[in-house]
């Protein structure tokens, strides 16, 4: 894992555009995490939550990680690799093109590769 870039405010954002941040350490997503994401979100199919019938019935032998689980954890991932300095809040306006390219079996690892595509007022 290579140390985050630093930012010294945001006014400086536009100086590092295009820059390309790397990608993060990879991140296990276990079976206790999936059930918690299912309970907080009401989401309980089978195919994340029911591991004898996912081992039976799923094209992939396990369950599954939510993909909206494996988006929620870029805010916790994205501090290693980018820290804007001297910012009193960041706010997620959304994410644009996002494509989930494969399901995460529980105990799956993912991480977060970003770079800096555009930077706008």
């Amino acid at each position: 894992m290579a140390t985050p870039l630093i930012i010294p405010d945001v006014a400086s954002l536009p100086d590092f555009d295009g820059h390309d941040l790397g990608a993060t350490k990879w991140c296990r997503i276990d079976q206790k995490q999936i059930d918690a994401f299912a309970a907080a979100t009401g989401d309980q199919q089978w195919i994340h939550v029911d591991r004898k019938r996912a081992e039976k019935e799923s094209p992939f032998g396990t369950t599954i990680a939510h993909g909206y689980l494996t988006i929620a954890l870029a805010p916790a991932l994205l501090p290693e690799l980018i820290v804007v300095e001297n910012c009193s809040q960041i706010v997620n306006s959304g994410i644009e093109k996002l494509r989930l390219r494969e399901p995460v079996p529980s105990g799956g690892r993912v991480r977060l590769g970003a770079s800096i595509k555009g930077v706008r007022r």
